[in-house]
Protein backbone atom coordinates (compact mmCIF):
# COMPACT_ATOMS: atom_id res chain seq x y z
CA UNK A 1 0.00 0.00 0.00
CA UNK A 2 0.82 3.59 -0.89
CA UNK A 3 0.63 6.38 1.44
CA UNK A 4 0.57 9.39 -0.90
CA UNK A 5 -1.57 12.03 1.29
CA UNK A 6 1.00 15.19 2.56
CA UNK A 7 0.01 15.89 6.30
CA UNK A 8 1.88 19.09 7.23
CA UNK A 9 3.84 17.77 9.63
CA UNK A 10 5.36 15.59 6.66
CA UNK A 11 8.60 16.39 6.45
CA UNK A 12 9.80 16.38 2.17
CA UNK A 13 12.12 14.04 2.27
CA UNK A 14 9.40 11.08 4.50
CA UNK A 15 9.79 7.62 3.00
CA UNK A 16 5.95 7.22 1.61
CA UNK A 17 5.92 10.20 0.12
CA UNK A 18 9.09 9.54 -1.41
CA UNK A 19 7.68 6.18 -2.89
CA UNK A 20 4.26 8.01 -3.79
CA UNK A 21 6.51 9.85 -5.79
CA UNK A 22 8.53 7.26 -7.39
CA UNK A 23 5.04 5.52 -7.85
CA UNK A 24 3.47 9.03 -9.64
CA UNK A 25 6.84 9.04 -11.80
CA UNK A 26 6.29 5.61 -13.20
CA UNK A 27 3.13 6.15 -13.97
CA UNK A 28 3.73 9.12 -15.44
CA UNK A 29 1.29 10.85 -13.58
CA UNK A 30 0.14 14.29 -14.66
CA UNK A 31 -2.44 16.01 -12.32
CA UNK A 32 -3.35 18.72 -14.69
CA UNK A 33 -5.86 16.05 -16.32
CA UNK A 34 -7.74 15.08 -13.71
CA UNK A 35 -7.31 18.29 -11.36
CA UNK A 36 -8.85 22.09 -12.27
CA UNK A 37 -8.27 24.21 -9.34
CA UNK A 38 -11.71 26.12 -8.90
CA UNK A 39 -13.10 28.46 -5.78
CA UNK A 40 -14.78 25.35 -4.72
CA UNK A 41 -12.15 22.52 -4.25
CA UNK A 42 -9.13 24.67 -3.69
CA UNK A 43 -9.37 28.30 -3.46
CA UNK A 44 -12.13 29.05 -1.14
CA UNK A 45 -10.33 26.77 1.30
CA UNK A 46 -6.81 28.44 1.43
CA UNK A 47 -5.87 31.94 2.75
CA UNK A 48 -5.95 35.33 0.62
CA UNK A 49 -2.27 36.03 0.65
CA UNK A 50 -2.44 32.07 -0.68
CA UNK A 51 -4.76 32.56 -3.17
CA UNK A 52 -2.72 35.96 -4.40
CA UNK A 53 0.45 33.61 -4.65
CA UNK A 54 -1.49 31.46 -6.40
CA UNK A 55 -2.41 33.83 -9.30
CA UNK A 56 1.17 35.24 -9.49
CA UNK A 57 2.33 31.88 -9.52
CA UNK A 58 0.03 31.28 -12.94
CA UNK A 59 0.43 34.43 -14.51
CA UNK A 60 4.19 35.10 -13.60
CA UNK A 61 3.31 38.53 -12.79
CA UNK A 62 2.39 40.24 -9.55
CA UNK A 63 -2.08 40.57 -9.35
CA UNK A 64 -2.93 43.79 -9.36
CA UNK A 65 -3.58 46.17 -6.42
CA UNK A 66 -7.42 46.28 -7.12
CA UNK A 67 -7.28 42.34 -6.93
CA UNK A 68 -6.12 42.19 -2.55
CA UNK A 69 -9.04 44.21 -1.96
CA UNK A 70 -11.44 41.74 -3.14
CA UNK A 71 -13.42 39.79 -0.67
CA UNK A 72 -12.05 35.74 0.00
CA UNK A 73 -15.17 34.75 -2.01
CA UNK A 74 -14.66 37.12 -4.96
CA UNK A 75 -10.95 36.37 -4.74
CA UNK A 76 -11.52 32.42 -5.08
CA UNK A 77 -14.04 32.77 -7.96
CA UNK A 78 -11.42 35.00 -9.71
CA UNK A 79 -8.76 32.82 -9.34
CA UNK A 80 -10.67 29.81 -10.71
CA UNK A 81 -11.54 31.44 -13.67
CA UNK A 82 -7.31 33.18 -13.99
CA UNK A 83 -5.74 29.26 -13.50
CA UNK A 84 -7.84 28.10 -15.88
CA UNK A 85 -5.81 26.71 -19.00
CA UNK A 86 -2.80 27.81 -17.39
CA UNK A 87 -2.15 23.77 -16.02
CA UNK A 88 -1.40 25.32 -12.49
CA UNK A 89 -1.81 23.13 -9.87
CA UNK A 90 -1.64 23.14 -5.71
CA UNK A 91 1.58 22.29 -4.28
CA UNK A 92 0.40 19.08 -2.97
CA UNK A 93 -0.66 18.10 -6.63
CA UNK A 94 2.18 18.94 -8.16
CA UNK A 95 5.40 16.69 -10.15
CA UNK A 96 8.01 15.46 -7.54
CA UNK A 97 11.07 17.80 -8.91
Amino acid sequence: MIDAVRLKADRPDSEHIAHADALAASLTLDMTRWFTPIAENCFSRISKAAILQALQEANGTLPSPATATLSKTELAAQAGRTVAGTEWLPVPLRKAA
